[in-house]
């Protein structure tokens, strides 16, 4: 869960069955604090999520000592994201966007004005092209930036994968420039990023959420082929 919000009815649901299905699996049930959303996160929040656990029994194997990847805040792997970031920045697979609020609603308003799809895409990137002397003299000049990852650039493109429940999904893939981590003092990954790192490095290869979440698996399934890393299976 994220500490953008108490936890609900539909949070402990979806705990519930995947420990369930963990457990009569033979596997093993992780509960990661996806907390890299400072500026949205509620004070008091992690703590509403131990009470409402422990209320209803839902108690994760890491917390017993049988699971040994944490640390299980993700906050607190900051530096483990940095090293992935950087990597992509290496193969040329991500790149630092320098595009303020303005920018971003004035490509907003050219892409509407063209009738074309939204987003930070194609000739619609700007930042994509930056030579290593411009990215430098950005920088240099003290100019915040975020880090983008450089999606494949095929608008026919489809992505197809293999849901748990629902079977073979097929739907446009993913061809924006998605944030893979944050400007600012704490350089956070967006959740993402630090969710393909972590699913790889804590050996998750189940993960069970809600169906909101279809639409995100292009962009997901991207970001593990970019890092070299199996793809979970999505229920």
């Amino acid at each position: 869960p994220s500490p953008t919000g108490f936890v609900h009815i539909g949070g402990v649901y979806t705990a519930m069955i995947s420990q369930s299905v963990a457990h009569g699996s033979g596997g093993t049930f992780v509960l990661r604090i996806e907390d890299t959303d400072r500026a949205r996160e509620v004070a008091d929040a992690v703590e509403q999520f131990e009470r409402a656990f422990a209320y209803f029994g839902i108690e994760s194997d890491e917390a017993l000592g049988q699971v040994p990847w944490g640390p299980y805040r993700q906050s607190e792997r900051a530096q483990i994201y940095l090293t992935y970031v950087r990597e992509l920045l290496r193969r040329g697979r991500a790149y630092p966007c320098f595009c303020t609020t303005d920018d971003l609603a004035e490509i907003r308003a050219e892409q509407d004005a063209a009738k074309a799809g939204t987003g930070y895409h194609g000739q619609w990137a700007r930042c994509r092209a930056l030579t290593d002397d411009a990215v430098e003299g950005r920088l240099g000049a003290g100019l915040s930036a975020v880090i983008r990852f450089a999606a494949p650039d095929d608008p026919g493109a489809r992505a197809v994968f293999t849901d748990a429940i629902r079977g073979e999904i097929e739907q446009q893939d993913n061809v924006n420039d998605v944030v893979v981590l944050k400007s600012g003092e704490h350089r956070m990954p967006t959740y993402h990023f630090a969710h393909a790192v972590d699913d790889h490095l804590m050996g998750v290869n189940l993960v069970i959420r809600g169906e909101e979440w279809i639409s995100s698996v292009p962009v997901h399934l991207q970001l593990f082929a970019a890092l070299g890393f199996d793809a979970p299976t999505y229920a």
